[in-house]
């Protein structure tokens, strides 16, 4: 009977393991273990995605502000290489922006003076300026033909002064800009004209009305109650041996010649006679039907020497590449070749003219 009764018990605890093994049980927990490896594989996948993504997000982001920086200071250096070429030693260089405020600030280690200044400016003179060159030459072309058709239509009724305005412009030799800012103004006061008096007849009011829908674009620019506005204007200066640089721009960027040592050298006496010598050069190719020049940048430690091939050497304090950004902006095709020398470094640089 204990026998019976023992082996009575593991058959029933036999049979309860047997019934408890389902296979659809055992597919379900693998189908589960299965989903919970794949969803940990996409999980670290996606965190690695994400991750790159931000890391991509902040490079690009590093590289528009280094671009952004790039962009301010090459501009700023068109302005103050052309000021120099013309005698200055300080330049206006807008109001700008407030994002451009670091910029600016930059500018003082590299050894520029900035003075500040508010001013009263003329809103529709900004406005004005604020169109591209060939588009505003479209706007004075369009705005003299209409005005001229509105001034036909509203004499001889039209207000004494308005006219003589009106024959001013014509005869004026002043700027585009300038000469779009009174169009504007003309038209302005001309669409007053026409809703403040009623001495049109039906048929010349219809035509006015005409011309004026055309221009309400125009009409709305200029603003006689905001004539002016207070803005901040920035002078640049690097003639004042006050501010000392503590930091010098690197000489393979677009903005190189953003050193006041280098500006001021331009209207030295030494910077007159390295013109000047190449000036006297050009001149002697021309005699001879030659279209260029040639002198050698030497660089040797900290030294700079141009050295021309009528003997003269000068000591300068530019590299290959802000005598060809100078000399592009003179009008030169200018173009440098480096030889193969290591010590002292050597640059053959040919203006063509």
């Amino acid at each position: 009977m204990v026998t019976d009764k023992l082996y009575n018990n593991q058959y029933f605890y036999g049979t309860e393991i047997i019934m408890k093994m389902n296979a659809n049980e055992f597919r379900k927990n693998l189908d589960l273990k299965k989903k919970e490896v794949k969803d940990a594989k996409e999980n670290k996948l996606r965190a690695q995605q994400e991750l790159e993504e931000e890391n991509l997000r902040a490079q690009e982001e590093l590289q528009e502000a280094i671009n952004r920086k790039s962009d301010y200071f090459s501009s700023v250096t068109s302005l103050v290489l052309f000021a120099a070429l013309n005698g200055e030693s300080e330049v206006n260089f807008g109001e700008g922006s407030e994002g451009d405020e670091e910029y600016r600030q930059h500018l003082k280690t590299f050894g520029f003076a900035i003075q500040s200044e508010l001013i009263e400016e003329d809103t529709l003179l900004k406005k004005v300026q604020a169109f591209p060159p060939r588009e505003l030459k479209s706007i004075y072309i369009l705005l003299k033909k209409e005005i001229a058709k509105l001034m036909e239509i509203l004499q001889p009724n039209v207000d004494d002064e308005l006219f003589a305005a009106y024959k001013n412009l014509q005869d004026t030799e002043e700027g585009l800009e300038f000469q779009v800012k009174h169009l504007l103004k003309m038209l302005s006061h001309l669409n007053n004209e026409y809703y403040e008096n009623n001495y049109l007849d039906l048929k010349d009011d219809a035509m006015l009305w005409l011309h004026l829908s055309r221009l309400q674009d125009f009409v709305d620019i200029y603003d006689e109650t905001n004539e002016t506005e207070e803005t901040t204007r920035h002078i640049l200066q690097w003639a004042n041996d006050t501010n000392t640089a503590t930091e010098i721009p690197e000489e393979n960027t677009s903005y190189s010649l953003l050193n006041p040592v280098k500006l001021k050298f331009i209207n030295s006496k030494d910077g007159d006679k390295f013109f000047s010598n190449i000036s006297n050069l050009i001149s002697t190719e021309i005699g001879e039907l030659k279209s260029f020049i040639q002198f050698r940048l030497i660089i040797d430690a900290d030294e700079r020497i141009a050295s021309f091939p009528n003997g003269l050497d000068i000591k300068v304090p530019f590299s290959a590449n802000d005598l060809l950004q100078i000399f592009e902006k003179m009008g030169f095709n200018a173009s440098a070749k480096m030889l193969p020398s290591k010590n002292p470094n050597i640059t053959v640089l040919k203006l063509k003219f």
